[in-house]
């Protein structure tokens, strides 16, 4: 904004309540999320605008140009103006006032035709004495927003909802201008439409921003960039988890979010109240593993499509389905160089970034190596420094649909993350309806790709003395561990000569009941033991790393248990270039993420030999005659893992209960005897009991 201070008694003003619209459209997207209300950017000026948001929509216009409708709105509010009015799943609604600190510039590109000018579009609004032709209209009403931008108090609010100190209403309602029809400035058939809103000085907002539209939305394409709110020393919640969302029609969403709500109590570096803004590029799926996976240990990864993304070359309609590479990055204060290191460090991994999206549907096939080993495949959302992918010798964001250098990348020194770059964050993958996938590091920096079929390391646990049915005798158990990095060698696998694995950075693990186990989107999960092999080397372009590494074989390991049950081993190793070893399952068209997983069924009590009869009866030690038929009866009980051995029976399955069991005492040979009854369990303990008996000569 760039105006004069007004006059505080002009307070009464906002008073006024101006009714909103109720738009009919056939479709309704939202372009941007509302933007809190903060001083502008160093430097903002009528010369040097500062472009704060903006976005490409692809529109496919087909009614006659009379009849076309696209009009951009702010969130429809209650008739009172206190508040936006929901729908019943508490959804914002378009069709209401649209403020904007200072301009709507609109951009028209038909396809194969001529780009027209940027349109600032704004009418209603206050007009800026003096300022040139493109920017003299404003999207808000000094009568209403005017009165309260200056003072402190305002500062940082959501437009949307926040009623200021003595007024009525929301800035919304008091402050904003009338939906805006852009329908003309269509025409029909394909075309391109960017929306960009623009400050120029003091201070600056939005409101939520609507497009509702009589054509066909065709997905989005970048360059596009978004601003988040400022995250204060003290986050509040809407400044802990923010959504940065690029496409929300149905069955093509396109979000990014960056959460800290994990990290209130563990940020170290935020003094500077960094403001978080996520701007982002299509990324050609056919050209991914060549210019980005190339000597690294994603070489043979796919980067995930988003089918609300699209893209093309330069001077084509953008309508080929696109992977996304979105760029995370911070300014301080009022200061307007961005950069990854900025944003805030936190000093443990917990700071959550996700991409949210609709795509089609992928596979994770197993890689067989020529040793026998069968490596799984899994997802990954990978980090990586900013401008990866740019073209060499071009700054950040400038883009070719068919380049990119991608590659091995280095992290910006000021983040000290001191990792290979680019890093696999993913902890979690679900979906589809939509896919969602996140990861978590201690300092987002910045460029982030989804990516599926990655090579994964394989870790084989071996437990002594883990019998049939996974049973062990002991409460104390010893546990070995070899984590294999994938060997790609000698394969079929595509671009397998230019993967180069990623040493094992470490192995963790831990044992619970079998009714806990943890998810990985827990991570890290503070009772778990990590076992960490040597430091990780850092790659180069000119020594990307050996094509075979060696196997990380930890020391034996001890677990004890405090009671008989069943209990569940999960384990993990992690490689240096971040990638978890997760199982990623498809079940019912769904994915989940777990661990993998051993079960370990711990049985310490021996079984009973039960119900002991000799027929014919004696004493407490009997007497029988030479060659006299004699009978024992006996059976077996056993409450943990089961009976397997009851006196010369075995029991496949195992038998809670045996059947009784009926023998033959040897009474050939004369003298003292003992008659040995055995039972062994499925855990291997075992018990027995001795029966002792005479054989005296027949009379």
């Amino acid at each position: 904004m760039n105006k004069p201070p007004l006059p505080l008694f002009l307070i009464s003003a906002l008073c006024l309540s101006v009714g909103a619209p109720v738009l009919t459209a056939q479709t309704s997207t939202q372009l941007f999320a509302p933007v809190d209300i903060r001083l502008s950017q160093a430097g903002a000026s009528y010369s040097t605008p500062d472009s704060f948001n903006s976005t490409t929509i692809n529109l496919s216009c087909s009614s006659p140009a009379t009849s076309i409708s696209a009009v951009i709105s702010g969130p429809l509010m209650n008739a009172s103006g206190t508040a936006p009015l929901l729908t019943a799943g508490g959804a914002l609604q378009p069709g209401g006032k649209l403020l904007v600190d200072n301009n709507v510039l609109v951009t028209v590109a038909p396809v194969g035709g001529t780009a027209g000018a940027a349109k600032n579009v704004c009418t209603g609004g206050t007009p800026q004495n003096g300022a040139p032709a493109l920017y003299t209209q404003n999207c808000y009403l000094s009568s209403g927003y005017g009165n309260f931008s200056s003072p402190i108090a305002v500062l940082g609010q959501d437009p949307d909802t926040y009623i200021p100190y003595g007024a009525t209403e929301t800035v919304d309602a008091s402050g904003g201008v009338a939906p805006i029809q852009i329908g003309g400035d269509l025409t029909v058939g394909e075309q391109s439409v960017t929306v960009a809103l623009t400050d120029e000085g003091s201070e600056f907002t939005n409101s939520t921003v609507f497009l509702t539209t009589n054509c066909t939305l065709g997905g989005v394409t970048g360059p596009a960039l978004i601003t988040g709110n400022t995250i204060g020393s003290t986050p509040t919640p809407q400044q802990q988890t923010q959504n940065f969302a690029f496409n929300g029609v149905t069955n093509q969403v396109v979000g990014f979010v960056y959460d800290l709500s994990g990290a209130v109590g563990t940020l170290t570096s935020n003094s500077g109240q960094s403001t978080p803004q996520v701007s982002d590029l299509p990324l050609n799926p056919a050209t991914f593993q060549s210019n980005f996976g190339a000597n690294t240990s994603f070489a043979t990864s796919e980067c995930l499509v988003h089918t609300g993304e699209v893209g093309g070359p330069v001077g084509e309609a953008a309508t080929e389905p696109a992977c996304k590479l979105y760029t995370l990055e911070c300014t301080t204060g009022t200061g307007n160089t961005a950069t990854g290191a900025q944003c805030p460090v936190s000093s443990v991994a917990n700071e959550v970034v996700k991409d949210v999206f609709d795509g089609p549907n992928f596979t994770l096939p197993n890689i067989t190596a020529t040793s026998g080993k069968v490596f799984h495949t899994g997802l990954g959302l990978l980090m990586a420094s900013e401008g990866w992918g740019s073209e060499a010798g071009t700054p950040p964001g400038t883009w070719n649909w068919n380049g990119g250098t991608g590659g091995p990348c280095a992290f910006d020194p000021a983040a000290n993350l001191n990792l290979p770059c680019p890093q696999n964050l993913l902890t979690s993958f679900s979906g589809p309806g939509t896919y969602g996938g996140s990861g978590e590091t201690t300092h987002p920096n910045s460029t982030f790709i989804s990516v599926a079929q990655v090579p994964m390391p394989l870790t084989t646990p071996t437990i002594a003395g883990l019998r049939t049915g996974n049973w062990v005798h002991s409460r104390t158990l010893t546990l070995n561990l070899d984590s294999a990095p994938p060997d790609l060698q000698g394969t079929a696998v595509k671009n397998a000569a230019s993967f180069v694995p990623a040493p094992i950075q470490s192995v963790s693990y831990g044992i619970t009941p079998a009714n806990s186990v943890p998810v990985p989107a827990d991570l890290p999960i503070a009772s778990d033991t990590t076992l960490l092999n040597a430091e990780c080397p850092i790659p180069t372009a000119a020594n990307p790393g050996p094509a075979v590494e060696p196997d990380f074989l930890p020391p034996t390991q001890t677990l004890t248990v405090p009671a008989d049950g069943s209990y569940v081993l999960h384990y993990y190793a992690q490689d240096c270039a971040g990638t978890r070893e997760l199982l990623f399952q498809e079940v019912s068209s769904s994915w989940t993420t777990s661990f993998y997983t051993e079960t370990i069924n711990v049985d310490t009590v021996a079984p009973a030999i039960e119900g002991l009869t000799l027929a014919p009866g004696g004493s407490a030690v009997p007497v029988y005659t030479q060659n006299e038929l004699v009978t024992v009866s006996f059976y077996c009980t056993d409450a943990g893992s089961g009976v397997d051995w009851c006196g010369d029976n075995y029991f496949h399955p195992a038998l809670a209960t045996t059947p009784v069991i009926s023998t033959t005492l040897s009474t050939n040979v004369l003298g003292s005897r003992t008659y040995t009854i055995e039972s062994i369990d499925y855990a291997g303990n075992l018990s027995y009991i001795n029966v002792p008996y005479k054989v005296v000569a027949a009379p």
